[in-house]
């Protein structure tokens, strides 16, 4: 979602900057946090009528040739994962001033040192033994992105193909 929001602002950013914050929004348990993160940018903004279609499926706003477009799914993708996490997605904006796109989700907090009444948190490191093979295909247009998801599956002992494309 990061690489997605990140990547627009850039995309939509001529001049000016953009910011990325990431704050502790509310302390639910000792080991459960509510994570705030924002992607805020100096590009064109999102005039009031491209506002409801922001998040539909092929839906592009603002003035970029088709080519430099992309598809129009990766906002519809970010709200449906952010979700999935139990999280919410949003954005302010002011035409012709920028954007500021955000989204919350629920955090597990990584217990320093385990007691008998804190979660044990041990992330997997393969597939268990006894498991199917499993092929994944990365079909990304974006290097960068390609490159990040080979480097997160391949640990777990996949076998990986990457495509540039559908």
């Amino acid at each position: 979602m990061l690489v997605n929001l990140i990547g627009n602002a850039t995309r939509y950013t001529e001049s000016g900057g953009i910011i990325f914050r990431a704050s502790i929004v509310e302390k639910e348990t000792p080991y459960r946090t509510r994570v705030r993160f924002e992607v805020e940018d100096t590009g064109p903004g999102i005039r009031a009528e491209d506002r409801e279609r922001i998040f539909k499926p092929f839906m592009q706003v603002g003035e970029r040739p088709p080519v430099e477009a992309g598809t129009g799914l990766g906002l519809t993708i970010c709200r449906q994962n952010v979700e999935l996490m139990g999280g919410q997605i949003g954005f302010t904006s002011k035409y012709s001033n920028g954007s500021l796109f955000y989204f919350e989700i629920p955090v597990t907090l990584a217990a320093t040192r385990a007691t008998d009444d804190e979660p044990q948190l041990n992330p997997p490191k393969a597939l268990a033994e006894g498991q199917p093979f499993y092929r994944l295909l990365i079909a990304e247009d974006q290097p960068e992105n390609r490159l990040l998801l080979y480097k997160l599956l391949e640990p777990f002992g996949f076998e990986l193909r990457e495509a540039e494309d559908g």
